[in-house]
This record gives C-alpha cells, structure tokens and sequence, in this order.
C-alpha cells in the first residue's frame, strides 16, 4: 500500500471499509470467501468524504477472464446509514449484493445503486460507472446513458444540443428510467493526439466557438466554486499541498476576475478522448453532456489541462502552438493562461480517484505545471 493511502486510512479510523477501498489486494482477500470464482478486485474509481462514506466503481476478474462491475460503499462504524442502507440492500433481489458487517462495506451490482435506475439488456458492456452518479454502456450499436433524476433534465437537452454539432443523434430516451439512449459512433478517439490531430481538434473547436449559442444552454459552472472544492479534497488526501494549492487558487481567481472575453457555446469538457476519429478520417467532438455557455478559453484550458495530465511529460507551450495553429476564432491569452491553471488545478484529485498507483507523485508533477505555468 502506498504510504500516502496508509496516512489517509490513520487519518480516518471511522471508515474501517476504506482500508480495503484502497488496497486492492486486502479488497480482494475478503472478498474471495463470498465471491470464490472471482480472483482480483480492482478499484477504478473513487469518491471520499471523510468520516461519512468513500463510494467507489470496481471491476471483479475471474480465472476465466470474465469481469464484473460493482459499487462499493464504505459507511461509518457508528452511523444508521450502515444500518438503514445494509437493510435496504438485503431487500433487494437478482444481481450481486455483499455486506461485509466487519468493515462495514456494502457491495453490489449497478442495478443495485439508489440514485440510478440500471437494467442494462443482456449483453451490453459497461464503459464508464461513476456510483451514484452515471453509468454508460454500449448495447450493439447503441450508447446507454444512466443519470440520477436531477440530472436527467439537463443530460436530455445537452445531447439534444450535441447532436445538433456533430455528436451522436438521440435514438431513445426513458424519463421513468432516468435512461438516455443514442447512435453509437463509429470511429476512434484519441489517446496521444499529434500536432496534425491536435490542429485538428483546433479547428473543430474554434467552428463551434464561432457558432450560434443554442436556446436554453446553460452557463458553465461556477469556476470559483470548483476551485474551493478542489482545495478542499487536496486538503483531505494530500494536506501538506494545501498551503501551496491556496496560493495558486488565489492567484488564478484572481486572473479570472479580469478575463472579458465574450461567452461563447462550449463543448465543456473536451479532451483527447473526446474527439472521435472517423473511419472517413474526419474529426468530431462527442460526449456533449457538459456543453455550456462560457469564455472559449474555457474550452481551450480544459482540453490543455486534460491533455497534459494524461501525459505529464508533454510540454503545454508546445501543445498550446499545436492546438492555436489552427484556431481561427477570437482567444485571449492571458485568459487562456488562467483557464488552463484552473483545468489542472480541478485535475489535482483525479489519480487519487481513478487509483492511478502513482498518485501522489501525479498531484506534484501537475500542481508544479500548474505553479510554474507557460503558454
């Protein structure tokens, strides 16, 4: 176990299920007496608020080669959530349910999940589960969206605008079910995108800044919110980055007070594996679900951010050059410059979720970026 995990465990006695949250192995050990053909337990993603629950995705691997996704909850050992929830739980029928009454550890199936509505057709893949949240899958040539009910709402009319710019056309969707379904979309996404792709992706970005805003498109999230929220989550799993991540978050709030760039309609989240290559070798962004209205150096930043933080030894001017070259649309660099600070500062927790075995070392290489920043 990585040492920054133990002083997370010690910091928190009254989660006793994290310990196994966060060691995959230990995970695995108490669960083969319940789940004997499962071998290997593998956290993917990770949702912590001390002292009340860490909620996480995870795969289970069998000797066959088979897998299976489940949710994982751990809940404090004096709580009448363990007690209310556990029991709840044992109501249910069909898929896979597990209390661990030890570590006070509830397991289960997504169709098990009590903000989402799952039930999934025979054969359909999960791609991306986040508890509690959202779940999509792939079933054939169609693409499933699972959302909580407050969500679902605004999930519709992001797609429904999406398909308008390229993305992927509504094929069915199911309010009682909080179900969003579209056309799967042949093609590729990238992973490390070159200067030709990322000029691309320049090119597909500035076309839609440039476009008309749709009616009801929502204005992004507040920056400042998102940046307090990063600082408390570094605080909680990484305390000695806090002082250094305060001053960068006063820093770069600072700058974004002066950024006076006209909104503009914005993808949201767009990074490498949001752009999809076609077979036809064309370029289209996908996964609309968080396109707002916002600065396009919003845009920009973001996909700087996320690109940089998937491949930390990219230099961002150089990435900055490729993805501009292209970019025929009104950009302010001074705000550009303190969008991307933001992007990776909102990035600081992602290894510690996505359980990457570097973690710790990931949040210094970014917070460094982000400290020391050139574009």
């Amino acid at each position: 176990m990585r040492p920054a995990d133990q002083a997370l465990i010690a910091r928190d006695p009254a989660l006793p299920g994290l310990a196994l949250l966060l060691d995959d192995r230990a995970l695995s050990a108490a669960l083969t007496p319940h789940l004997p053909r499962h071998s290997i337990a593998r956290v993917t993603y990770l949702r912590y608020k001390p002292q009340t629950h860490c909620l996480a995705a995870l795969r289970l691997d069998d000797h066959s080669g088979n897998t299976q996704t489940l949710w994982a909850k751990a809940l404090p050992a004096a709580s009448h959530d363990w007690q209310w929830q556990s029991a709840r739980l044992d109501k249910r029928h069909g898929g896979q349910r597990l209390t661990l009454p030890a570590a006070h550890l509830l397991l289960a199936s997504p169709e098990h999940d009590r903000r989402l509505r799952v039930a999934l057709p025979a054969g359909a893949t999960i791609l991306r589960y986040k508890p509690e949240r959202r779940l999509v899958a792939r079933h054939h040539d169609q693409l499933l969206r699972y959302t909580t009910a407050a969500d679902y709402p605004a999930t519709l009319r992001a797609i429904q605008i999406g398909a308008t710019c390229g993305g992927a056309p509504l094929t069915a969707c199911d309010g009682a079910q909080q179900r969003i379904q579209t056309a799967w979309l042949a093609g590729e996404t990238l992973t490390t995108p070159d200067p030709v792709q990322l000029r691309q992706t320049g090119a597909q970005l500035a076309a839609l800044h440039r476009a008309a805003v749709p009616a009801e498109l929502p204005a992004r999230p507040d920056e400042n919110q998102a940046l307090a929220q990063t600082l408390a989550t570094i605080h909680t799993i990484s305390p000695a980055h806090s002082e250094r991540l305060r001053t960068l978050i006063a820093r770069t709030q600072d700058g974004l007070a002066r950024v006076r760039s006209a909104p503009c309609h914005n993808h949201g989240d767009p990074s490498p594996d949001q752009t999809l290559r076609r077979p036809d070798g064309t370029y289209c962004l996908i996964d609309w679900d968080n396109t707002c209205l916002a600065p396009p150096e919003s845009d920009l930043g973001t996909y700087l951010g996320k690109t940089h933080a998937r491949h930390p030894d990219t230099r961002l001017q150089e990435l900055a050059a490729a993805l501009l070259h292209d970019y025929d649309a009104p950009c302010d660099r001074a705000a550009l410059y303190h969008y991307t600070a933001a992007a990776l500062i909102r990035l600081l927790p992602e290894g510690f979720r996505q359980r990457r075995p570097d973690w710790p070392q990931h949040l210094e290489r970014l917070l460094e970026s982000a400290e020391n920043l050139e574009l």
